[in-house]
């Protein structure tokens, strides 16, 4: 079985024990936690996907690391990944989680992409729009990239919505191109 497939197993095994147990927005905040650990010290998931490094060693850095930090039902969950050899895709299980988490709750993260920094009532006004659009509460996570030159461009999963003005000036290009080609 891939690593993706069993990541998926074991976030819908703590999503489903997490709503059963009325946790979730903790469990949650702690799968958030855990997550930034990892990915803000790359060496730290090294250490953990490295096979020479004895499973009590990972015990006891994990023990260290999170267990005063995190709720003891995910602390108990960290310790069952560890137990079972699946310490090496924690962070695919703990990204897998935060997918499902917010299908549960009808949320879309939106990664919008502006030639500018747009104010808040410009951001509010695509936060609607989309929110009609996805049927979906939206979270944003921005980034300015003046290539676009104005607009925004919104990536939603694997989908992509291109209200940017290079994307207008292209798809003109593109028809007075074929229009040209036509006469």
């Amino acid at each position: 079985m891939s690593s993706r497939k069993v990541a998926i197993k074991y976030a819908q095994t703590l999503l489903e024990t997490s709503v059963e147990k009325n946790s979730l927005a903790v469990i949650g905040d702690d799968v958030t936690l855990a997550l930034l650990a990892l990915r803000q010290n790359p060496k730290f998931m090294r250490l953990l996907k490295n096979p020479i490094v004895k499973l009590e060693v990972k015990q006891s850095i994990l023990n260290e690391v999170f267990q005063s930090r995190v709720s003891e039902e995910f602390f108990s969950f960290i310790t069952f990944l560890i137990s079972k050899g699946r310490e090496t895709i924690l962070d695919e299980i703990l990204e897998c989680f935060e997918t499902l988490k917010n299908e549960q709750l009808g949320i879309a993260k939106v990664e919008l992409t502006t030639s500018i920094e747009v104010d808040e009532h410009q951001l509010e006004k695509i936060k609607v729009t989309l929110e009609k659009l996805l049927n979906k509460s939206v979270i944003f996570s921005k980034k300015i990239d003046a290539s676009i030159i104005g607009g925004f461009v919104a990536k939603v999963d694997d989908k992509i919505y291109d209200a940017s003005v290079k994307n207008q000036l292209e798809l003109m290009k593109k028809q007075l191109v074929n229009g040209a080609g036509a006469i």
